[in-house]
């Protein structure tokens, strides 16, 4: 088990996420922890959607974003409290990389992927540095 004073020391690794439009799905693969064993936290927040209207005239919804608390990942919601697009969770307890899809995700879209590393303790999670973040975008 790793105490809380090496909980800083991890770090996280990913390949850049890619987006299947056919399966409306976002993979982050080759994700790996350096520094102990430990989980990533993931959260998926969409923050710009691009369409048209019945009429075929393009519109864009933007939403207000911002950075989420640890707290905030860790229970899947965005900054304001709310239930996020996506979240998740992989735990590493030796050296091999993993990956992580999250579905349903639109095209004509923007999402940002928000993950930090945190140790596994009994009955919460210690996290490790700051939050991180990366712009995904889904334009076809």
């Amino acid at each position: 088990m790793t105490s809380p004073s090496q909980a800083n020391n991890l770090q996280v690794f990913f390949s850049t996420p890619s987006y299947n439009s056919n399966t409306q799905t976002l993979t982050v693969s080759n994700i790996q922890i350096i520094g102990d064993i430990g989980s990533v936290y993931f959260l998926l927040v969409l923050y710009k959607q691009i369409g048209k209207n019945a009429a075929g005239q393009s519109y864009v919804n933007i939403r207000m974003n911002s950075m989420p608390t640890a707290e905030q990942v860790l229970n899947c919601k965005n900054w304001r409290g709310e239930t996020a697009e996506g979240c998740g969770r992989v735990v590493f307890s030796g050296v091999q990389s993993l990956s992580i899809s999250f579905t349903g995700i639109t095209t004509q879209s923007l999402y940002m992927l928000y993950y930090m590393p945190a140790t596994e303790f009994p009955l919460r999670p210690i996290v490790s540095g700051s939050i991180k973040s990366e712009t995904i975008v889904t334009l076809t």
